[in-house]
């Protein structure tokens, strides 16, 4: 699902049956989210790294992460808490940050 949402390919692929799935690819940290249903994807990157943020309805369902660990991180906080999530809307602002989006809604 990354992979194809960074490519632009709009080719579906199984879905796995586990809430989170990691590996380490040489210098990179790859988190993945269940991510299946999703219909809108959000991209958060910098120089360093980029996140997909994954959307069904306007609901966070899942973060995929290369290189990110405080985007994976604030995203177990926000899925595992009944709290309010961040809308795509919100996720496509410039300088939007999950991590600080979590602090905000946590106060």
């Amino acid at each position: 699902m990354f992979a194809s949402t960074v490519c632009g390919d709009s080719h579906s692929f199984p879905s796995f049956d586990f809430l989170r799935q990691g590996s380490e690819q040489e210098q990179f940290e790859i988190v993945r989210g269940l991510s299946a249903g999703c219909d809108e994807f959000v991209q958060v990157k910098d120089g360093k790294g980029l996140s997909v943020l994954c959307f069904r309805q306007d609901m966070l369902l899942a973060v995929e992460s290369i290189n990110r660990p405080a985007d994976h991180m604030a995203a177990r906080r926000l899925l595992a808490s009944a709290g309010r999530r961040p809308t795509p809307s919100e996720a496509t602002l410039d300088g939007f940050s999950l991590k600080r989006f979590t602090v905000d809604t946590a106060a």
